[in-house]
């Protein structure tokens, strides 16, 4: 998430990297599945990425908008 924290983007970077730990966390078995039925750590990051990624576009819509002419 490097690429965005030289983007400036500070936040969002340490969102992914939360959301990303979050998925690396939970084990799986021989077939993929799912060992801890336990998603609430999951929920919780990919939510809080979800409500900054909804903010940023909001604001970057917000400023395209009341640009000066």
């Amino acid at each position: 998430m490097a690429w965005l924290r030289r983007a400036g983007l500070v936040v969002a970077a340490e969102l992914a990297e939360a959301l990303t730990a979050e998925a690396d966390r939970r084990p799986r078995d021989s077939f993929g599945r799912l060992v801890d039925a336990s998603s609430d750590g999951y929920a919780r990051a990919w939510l809080a990425s979800a409500v900054h990624l909804a903010a940023a576009e909001r604001s970057l819509v917000a400023a395209t908008w009341s640009r000066p002419s």
